[in-house]
């Protein structure tokens, strides 16, 4: 009597006591999961609303990534599982599809059970998050350069080396003689050339591997850099061009004014426009007169305002670059070079749109129209004597014709797939399919491109740049 009634107070205790116990361990497993993919930066999810794990679900093996293999023993309807079909969930949990398990099973002789194994979890019960790192980890395994590593590698040398050549031959050259006007511009638009060639290549590297190899601080360096040489770039090039107009405008007026002197009398127009300076020393002397001609004025522009408001408007578009910019690690071997913001990025590439593509093309456009008119007035280029100033039109006419065709579909791609990755808001997103691949590979190398384009532009295009680049001395110090 005494027993029963002890087993009797005992059994309610002891039974509360193993559910507590098996509770703690499903605690202990899902803290265990969820400190697994915080440390490695994977992405094994597990909804709990529909399964709940076991005191034996979760378990380590040894690897690499000490992977957790995830098995679930009780379905919503009390299912019970077969082990096969554990290990058929535990592989789509960790982005390993049944499809592996059935190789495996046909290799030994029991296909039926694979196939089972593999279609006992069906897809709509999976968990969207499972789903997602499954897409993840198959498009990790499958991303394969899209271009030979080595000719890839042999190209950007070529074209980037090139680049990086002529552009510090433009500044050897320029730094020599005295620069002002045009060949300031000129000079700074080779430094932004040279920056961004450097940070071109690796760009082009991450497009044909779709992945980040040169780590969190080539990856700051890189985004920062990158928006700091193409704004530069870009306004630079509107500077030259808007720089060329002022200079002609100016030495258009002063032919109209001279023009309209010339209808005068040949004796008003000395009288009006000259004077006569006389100094005499003594009587014996006759005295000494020297002829000033006022009209001969000069008509250089200064550039230091558009170069401070330039560089300027680069380094604040740059600066949340290098601050926000970081490496994802979304699979064993995808690294993303991204914002670390997300709740900002398409607010601050949406300011990069405007003031990166928007803004330059409207200038751009604007002035290519201006000196295109200006060009096919043959009448006032035949009576300017500057042939600097029409080699300039020419010089900025092509500089935007470079711009139109060779930089502007980057910016233009780059920013379509901002706002369509920032319209999907999924982590699958941010990795790139083989024909975004394809066209970002086209859109950069264009654009490593165009930095050999323009310098060589400026040598042959602008006769004071040409003549500092041939044999032989050149003393003639005229400035544009």
């Amino acid at each position: 009597m005494i027993v029963r009634t002890t087993v009797r107070r005992v059994a309610p205790v002891v039974v509360c006591g193993r559910g507590i116990i098996m509770n703690l361990n499903q605690y202990a497993a899902l803290l265990l999961l969820y400190l697994h993919t915080r440390s490695a930066r994977t992405l094994p999810f597990v909804d709990t609303q529909s399964e709940y794990l076991s005191r034996r679900t979760v378990r380590k093996r040894t690897c690499l990534n000490k992977i957790l293999c995830v098995y679930v023993s009780q379905f919503r309807d009390n299912k019970n599982w077969s082990r096969r079909q554990f290990r058929a969930f535990s592989y789509a949990a960790h982005g390993r599809s049944g499809e592996s398990l059935l190789k495996k099973k046909n290799h030994r002789g029991t296909a039926e059970n694979a196939g089972d194994a593999a279609g006992a979890r069906p897809e709509s019960l999976i968990p969207t998050q499972s789903r997602t790192a499954d897409a993840m980890s198959e498009l990790a395994r499958a991303a394969e350069p899209l271009l030979p590593p080595l000719a890839l590698a042999a190209l950007v040398a070529c074209v980037a080396g090139a680049a990086a050549l002529a552009n510090c031959s433009i500044l050897a050259a320029l730094f020599k003689t005295s620069r002002s006007g045009l060949l300031t511009i000129i000079l700074q638009l080779a430094i932004a050339d040279f920056i961004l060639g450097a940070t071109i290549g690796p760009e082009l590297w991450s497009f044909n591997t779709r992945s980040w190899v040169f780590g969190d601080p080539g990856c700051v360096a890189y985004r920062g850099l990158n928006v700091f040489a193409s704004t530069a770039s870009s306004y630079l090039v509107a500077t030259i061009a808007l720089h060329s107009l002022a200079t002609i405008n100016i030495e258009e007026k002063a032919i109209t004014k001279r023009i309209k002197r010339s209808e005068q009398d040949e004796d008003e127009e000395i009288r009006s426009s000259r004077h006569s300076l006389v100094t005499s020393s003594d009587f014996s002397t006759p005295p000494r007169t020297m002829n000033l001609d006022y009209r001969l004025g000069d008509h250089r522009i200064s550039v230091a305002q558009p170069s401070i408001f330039v560089w300027v408007l680069a380094i604040s578009l740059s600066v949340p670059e290098f601050v926000l910019a970081t490496t994802v690690h979304l699979d064993q071997n995808v690294v993303v070079c991204t914002i670390v913001d997300t709740s900002q990025r398409l607010h601050m590439y949406s300011i990069l749109a405007v003031f990166n593509l928007f803004l330059p093309l409207l200038i751009m456009g604007t002035a290519g129209v201006l000196v295109i008119i200006k060009l096919k007035l043959k009448k006032l280029l035949s009576q300017i004597e500057c042939f600097e100033s029409i080699a300039a039109l020419k010089l900025s006419l092509w500089l935007i014709v470079v711009y139109m065709f060779l930089c502007t579909p980057r910016s233009v791609v780059t920013a379509y797939n901002i706002y369509s990755k920032s319209m999907q808001g999924n982590v699958t997103s941010l990795v790139q399919d083989n024909d975004t691949a394809v066209v970002n590979i086209a859109t950069s190398g264009a654009y490593i491109v165009s930095t050999l384009v323009r310098p060589l532009l400026s040598i042959t295009l602008l006769p004071h740049v040409r003549k500092l680049f041939s044999f032989g001395s050149y003393t003639q110090t005229d400035n544009v």
